[in-house]
């Protein structure tokens, strides 16, 4: 049975339904038939047998849902111990579900869809520990799922989600269990934020089911950085109440000064800071770079900017001779190389070219005494055929005057015969 409030509103809408509620369409028509079909979800008699059902929620995305760190832990360590690719499975999976559209011409329309991942799940319930836990073992902040329909949310997205959420209702308080809540929430962020700069977005990161979620290829660039990042992130307990809200300078006591040094000024997110002993307590950064904690005035507006990806003005500019003479040297033989090579390369092109022209030249002057050849021929040709016609022409000739001859013998033979018989010369039969 749905637990929607039918006595609170006059009609059955699936607006109360947006943020995971249960929602059974049989108990819809049967209880609001015309809301039922004015809402648009194809009346009575629509078949929804060809729907695969929903997968049930993996076990460690209940457990980050809970906030059980310590069953978290055990899941994916008995994935680690198979292999490196079943752990990533684990830590990345997310179950399929069907959004189903009911119109009202009496189909229906499916969507398949990825839900929230367990780093996603956690973030978006305040589970910092197990946030950080995920990140560690390698989980993907970029896979998005979509928990319920048109929401499309990755790790990140749900924890500024919740935090907006948790601002709103704590208002100016930080403590209790709103203030509580806020300072979950924003930790969520800032381990986010701090591991966001090593990770690429994965090709299959839509949450849009498809086949291409069943091997997790993406990895973080750096992941010795990745830790050193996420480590930095101060712990619950090291963020006085006031730091979490407060600006660079805001917080009264002296320890919360020192944790909100450690906040951007503009959008307190963790920068990869701490504060360092040998220089006075002067504040200090790590250098994602040397791997070295200098003061911040050794870093640019810029790098400041990059957060735990903060790069010192030694690193950005080259200032260390002793290491930048022996890279010049190795470019410009590098350069002097490639130069080398592509003269050689151009001297081969040129004599290809050359050969290539002498053969071409060549081809042609035979295809010329060819055509000259040719052109004799058929002028001598021209030459016989007239010969020839001069002949025809005369045998003709010929041929003409021996019919004439012959005529003229024939009368000639006539005419004998006939005096011949009137002299009686010869008998007559």
């Amino acid at each position: 049975m749905s637990d929607y409030d039918y006595d609170s509103y006059d009609s059955y809408d699936d607006d109360g339904f947006m943020y995971g509620s249960d929602y059974d369409a049989v108990e819809h028509m049967t209880r609001d038939p015309v809301g039922f079909q004015m809402h648009g979800y194809g009346g009575f008699g629509y078949d929804t047998s060809h729907v695969r059902p929903d997968e049930v929620p993996p076990e460690l995305t209940r457990s980050a849902k809970e906030g059980d760190v310590a069953s978290a832990r055990m899941i994916v360590e008995k994935a680690a111990a198979v292999s490196d690719e079943k752990k990533n499975a684990v830590v990345n999976h997310a179950r399929r579900w069907t959004e189903v559209d009911y119109r009202m011409s009496g189909f229906t329309k499916e969507y398949e869809w990825f839900d929230l991942t367990a780093l996603a799940t956690a973030a978006s319930k305040g589970h910092h520990d197990i946030v950080q836990y995920l990140l560690e073992q390698g989980a993907d902040p970029t896979l998005k799922g979509c928990p319920w329909e048109d929401d499309h949310l990755n790790a990140l997205m749900a924890a500024e989600k919740l935090l907006q959420k948790s601002k709103n209702t704590a208002g100016s308080k930080s403590v209790g269990d709103d203030g509580l809540m806020l300072r979950c929430s924003q930790r969520c962020v800032d381990l986010l934020q701090a591991a966001k700069p090593f990770w690429k977005d994965a090709t299959y990161s839509s949450s849009q089911y498809s086949n291409k979620r069943e091997k997790f290829t993406n990895t973080p660039t750096d992941l010795e950085g990745l830790l050193r990042a996420v480590g930095a992130v101060p712990a619950m307990d090291e963020v006085p109440p006031r730091a979490i809200t407060s600006k660079r300078g805001a917080a009264k006591t002296k320890a919360g000064k020192k944790i909100a040094a450690n906040y951007d000024s503009k959008e307190n997110i963790i920068n990869g800071t701490t504060s360092g002993n040998a220089t006075g307590g002067q504040h200090q950064r790590l250098c994602s770079r040397c791997n070295a904690y200098k003061p911040t005035g050794s870093y640019t507006k810029n790098q400041r900017a990059k957060g735990a990806a903060a790069k010192c003005k030694d690193c950005v500019n080259g200032l260390n001779a002793a290491q930048q003479q022996p890279k010049k040297k190795a470019q410009k033989k590098a350069r002097n190389s490639k130069d080398f090579e592509l003269a050689l390369k151009i001297d081969d092109d040129i004599e290809s070219i050359r050969e290539n022209a002498k053969y071409r030249v060549l081809e042609m002057r035979e295809n010329v005494a060819a055509v000259s050849r040719m052109r004799q021929c058929v002028q001598e040709h021209t030459k016989a055929s007239a010969s020839l016609l001069d002949v025809v022409e005369q045998l003709a000739s010929a041929t003409d005057r021996a019919q004439c001859a012959m005529k003229e013998m024939v009368r000639l033979a006539r005419e004998i015969e006939d005096d011949a018989l009137e002299e009686g010369v010869l008998p007559e039969f």
